[in-house]
């Protein structure tokens, strides 16, 4: 409550946060680790990992999505 107002404060609060992230960010990303990563772009893809995380965020989902249903029934 400010001035006999009530205001949002969640936004100003990201607005630091990203003010503060983007220039770590772009001193932490630097053009040689860009670099090494476009020199590794050849590597085969790793399907399995890609598996594993889409079935393991598959059935987060579903079972939080059950556990809505079931305690929505009221």
């Amino acid at each position: 409550n400010m001035f006999g107002q009530t205001f949002n404060s969640s936004l100003p609060i990201f607005l630091v946060l990203i003010g503060i992230t983007i220039p770590i960010l772009a001193w932490k990303v630097r053009r040689s680790r860009l670099n090494a990563v476009a020199g590794k772009d050849n590597d085969p893809i790793p399907w399995d990992f890609i598996v594993v995380l889409i079935l393991g965020l598959l059935i987060v989902g579903v079972g939080i999505g059950l556990m809505l249903f079931l305690n929505s029934s009221a």
